[in-house]
């Protein structure tokens, strides 16, 4: 917008009245601007006014409405034809060309504060009001859709529709933002809530002071000063925020138009989820489209929200001097209206009722990165300054991470390590050496002339065939039989390749919401903490807490065997590639390791840090140390090379031998099992950790680590350090990690598996992309308050699984913020969940001991 055009003469009253509000036509390009007062309501059109203007003539507005008393809010509909003025306790409905009030809405209790249209069904009107309640009207049919209940504290104050998304955010004057669903049949639920201040607290304290004082040096750890200063930020930030105003006065969704986004959901459908990896684009681009925004406007601050990760992108405190001037402030806003001049390029219009001037702030999403600028015109007859202001100030140059390993190892990697048992040398009697294996049984000898001695057969058992025949080996006496033979063999294999290409994981299978089976594996009443499916899903392990571990077939009976050994509940289990061993975590600080086939006794265990060899004399009480805290999680890694614990704020990474010769009966008792610590990784910022992920199912560098302190932290094993901590990941510490692995029957593209979930108590699910370091999309709708739940992808990447604490699981579109499916039928707090990697299947484990396997039709 020009400056010389935009002096002060938009003056829309024909009196001394005040304007009460403003808003500009629907739809991108409109040119139609409506004000009202307490007397009229005008319509102008602002290309006809600047051409006017530029004449040398007086602009004018059409009258549409006069004497209606003082008026609240206004709003277009599509096509602008119309206008919804909320009048007192009641909406107007107004025509553009013709003054005269068409319909009246009533029924709420106190002044109407905002009403939109509809734009997916012209007909629905959604009001506001400030009896903290709103109402779904349909004009057409005459009727009231939906009334919702009293859902806030402080009334309501603005609303804004997302009309692709089918939701509408409403906000009120604690400086809260609901946003409901509008999908017929889905209830009008509530699916996101947030505090607006968590976003401009930090922008409207202004800087900090340094304080005058002595210098302190502490010896607590450092997570303890970590918090502490947390609380001290937390005070500091309570105190200042009370002079602040935080009541959201504007609201607006930005996002691109309906063309755009045809043709983003056009090339989903064609090439899946994901793009094809010659695009190489962004996987939050391929899963969600062009991004929405939320722009948000508070008496002191106007903040731009991502709509599918709840995270700010943009912000401007009105507190602050503008453009470093002191003159370019505003005290206190009060109106505020927007333009969507295009899909690329919004205006947001804000007065203060103790400034004779007009501030415009111009928000552009072209300009790199992806958060847009900010230019700011006073309209004043001052001259026009430019600003930028985004949400990536001091922001980091990450390294190019990602999940698939694409470097060699470096020469000092640490996944070099191997751990070989030693050798023993013996030498004969002509002084030859001969090499002996530690784990080599010793053999019978010959007793007459080194030469074995047939036997009588008196004290063999009666032959009972006389003659089996080797049908597998082919013969060797003719050519036909061995071409035969071998052309049997081909058939075998061929069918055999065939059977293995068709087991495929139903990748566009429907949800799997059909209860199929429901299983008990105890008969007392005892929580499962954890399952999980071994890659080729034949078997199903089961974490109690009572400390065993149920490893059961499937499709799931209660049979399988059961694993005793631990003293304490087990948290954590973790199948090896190939699906023969488990390796079980538990809260008495040792992890075992387990055999499937002979689940009596454990192959080994892991209770000291160091390794399980026999201590050297000199350093008996170094290497006989042993965990303090429980092992709260132990995963196998790098295709079954080596094993991760977890234990207090350090993750341990351990190299391992497994004896795997068959024990005779004198040899049935001594464990030949070792393993030995090659690297530990200590986070001093946090008290503990409290969620890993690691992938198995191929080479990966990557283990994520959650901590107490609110943070994600991303390890490069090949470098054997940190590469980057992601600050801030949730309100609360995350309690569960997802990595998108696939499994061994469906296959991704490669950023299709830097995808990953989050998982806190009272934040929802949030889905990030390792190589961009920002959240893609926000998942909520569950209840998760207190107990920790797990989540779970599905190995089609198409849908999210999670627990709840309302004794039901829910399943979400990977695109959707709302939950698809809500699973009923169980008895208890959901858990943990998990997808099969074959079927189309869902289990979930309540804390009551039970199974549900859900399956689609």
């Amino acid at each position: 917008m020009r400056r010389e055009s935009a002096r002060g003469d938009f003056n829309p009253s024909m009196r001394s009245s005040s304007v009460l509000t403003l808003a500009f036509g629907g739809g991108a390009g409109c040119t139609l601007l409506c004000s009202a007062c307490v007397h009229f309501v005008f319509v102008w059109n602002v290309e006809r006014c600047f051409t006017l203007k530029q004449t040398g003539l007086q602009p004018k507005a059409t009258i549409i409405s006069s004497g209606q008393g003082s008026v609240q809010c206004v709003s277009f509909n599509e096509d602008s034809k119309k206008i919804a003025a909320c009048v007192g306790k009641d909406v107007l409905i107004l025509k553009t060309q013709c003054q005269k009030v068409e319909i009246v809405l009533e029924g709420h209790t106190s002044l109407v504060t905002a009403a939109n249209f509809y734009r997916q069904s012209t007909e629905w009107i959604v009001s506001v009001s400030e009896d903290r309640t709103f109402k779904v009207w349909d004009i057409v049919q005459g009727v009231l859709v939906y009334q919702s209940s009293i859902v806030s504290a402080s009334p309501f104050t603005c609303l804004s529709i997302h009309h692709r998304e089918c939701q509408f955010a409403v906000g009120s004057s604690d400086g809260k933002v609901r946003v409901y669903d509008l999908t017929v049949g889905n209830g009008f639920r509530c699916v996101r809530d947030f505090e607006v201040s968590r976003f401009i607290s930090e922008e409207c304290s202004g800087e900090e002071e340094p304080r005058d004082g002595p210098t302190v040096i502490s010896s607590r750890p450092a997570w303890k000063l970590a918090e502490e200063s947390q609380l001290t930020a937390a005070a500091d930030e309570r105190e200042s925020n009370t002079e602040i105003g935080t009541a959201v006065i504007g609201l607006f969704y930005w996002s691109v138009s309906q063309e755009e986004q045809e043709l983003y959901s056009q090339a989903a459908t064609e090439t899946g989820i994901f793009y094809p990896p010659d695009q190489q684009p962004m996987a939050r681009d391929a899963i969600c489209g062009q991004t929405s925004f939320l722009v948000v406007v508070t008496q002191s601050a106007l903040v731009a929200i991502d709509c599918h990760s709840s995270q700010r992108v943009c912000d401007v405190s009105f507190q602050k001097s503008l453009l470093d001037s002191d003159l370019l402030k505003i005290v206190v806003a009060s109106v505020v209206a927007f333009n969507a001049i295009s899909s690329d390029q919004l205006q947001c219009v804000v007065h203060s009722p103790f400034q004779q001037s007009l501030f415009i702030l111009h928000l552009d999403r072209t300009q790199p990165p992806l958060e847009p600028s900010i230019m700011f015109t006073p309209l004043s007859g001052s001259e026009s300054l430019d600003s930028h202001s985004t949400a990536s100030k001091g922001e980091m140059s990450f390294a190019f991470l990602t999940v698939l390993s694409r470097e060699p190892l470096v020469s000092e990697s640490p996944l070099k390590a191997e751990l070989v048992p030693k050798v023993k040398t013996t030498a004969t009697k002509r002084g030859v050496s001969k090499h002996i294996s530690s784990r080599s049984a010793i053999k019978d000898q010959p007793l007459t002339f080194h030469s074995k001695v047939k036997s009588s057969g008196y004290s063999s058992a009666p032959r009972m065939k006389m003659f089996v025949p080797k049908t597998g080996i082919p013969s060797t006496k003719g050519s036909t039989c061995s071409h035969k033979s071998t052309s049997t063999s081909l058939k075998s294999s061929t069918r055999q390749s065939s059977e293995e290409a068709k087991r495929q994981y139903p990748v566009d299978a429907v949800p799997p919401t059909h209860l199929k089976a429901s299983v008990s594996l105890s008969d007392k009443p005892v929580a499962i903490t954890k399952i999980k499916f071994s890659d080729d899903g034949h078997r199903l392990a089961c974490c109690l807490s009572d400390g065993t571990c149920h490893c059961l077939k499937t499709p799931l009976t209660g049979n399988g065997p059961i694993l005793r050994g631990h003293n304490g509940g087990v948290t954590s289990a973790s199948w090896s590639h190939d699906g023969n061993w488990l390796l079980t975590g538990s809260s008495d600080k040792a992890a075992r390791l387990w055999s499937v086939r002979q689940p009596d006794n454990p192959l080994m265990a892991v209770s000291q840090i160091q390794h399980n060899f026999k201590p050297s004399v000199e350093k008996v009480a170094a290497e006989a140390e042993r965990f303090s805290k429980e092992i709260t999680d132990a995963q196998f890694f790098y295709v079954d090379k080596f094993f991760l614990l977890v234990s207090g704020n350090s993750l341990y990474l351990y190299k391992y031998y497994i004896d795997s010769e068959k024990p005779d009966d004198v040899r049935r008792y001594q464990n030949n099992s070792r393993y030995k610590l090659v690297k530990r990784f200590h986070q001093e910022a946090a008290q503990q950790i409290t969620a890993i992920s690691c992938v198995n199912e191929f080479h990966s560098y990557i283990v994520l680590c959650g901590g107490s302190n609110k943070t994600v932290e991303v390890y490069d094993m090949n470098a054997g350090r940190s590469a980057r901590t992601m600050k801030d990941v949730h309100c609360r510490p995350v309690h569960c990690i997802s990595q998108n692995k696939g499994s061994a029957f469906v296959g991704h593209p490669p950023d299709a598996y830097d995808l990953f979930l989050t998982t806190a108590v009272t934040d929802g699910i949030k889905l990030w992309d390792l190589r961009s370091d920002k959240c893609v999309r926000h998942y909520e709708g569950h209840a998760n308050r207190f107990h920790p739940v797990g989540t779970a992808i599905s190995p089609c990447a198409r849908f999210i699984g999670t627990g709840s604490e309302d004794k039901a699981a829910y399943l979400f579109d990977i695109r959707s913020p709302s939950h698809l499916h809500k699973l009923l039928g169980h008895g208890d707090i959901i858990s943990d969940v998990a997808f099969h990697p074959l079927h189309s299947q869902f289990v979930t484990s309540s804390a009551n001991g039970k199974l549900n396997v859900y399956a689609d039709l």
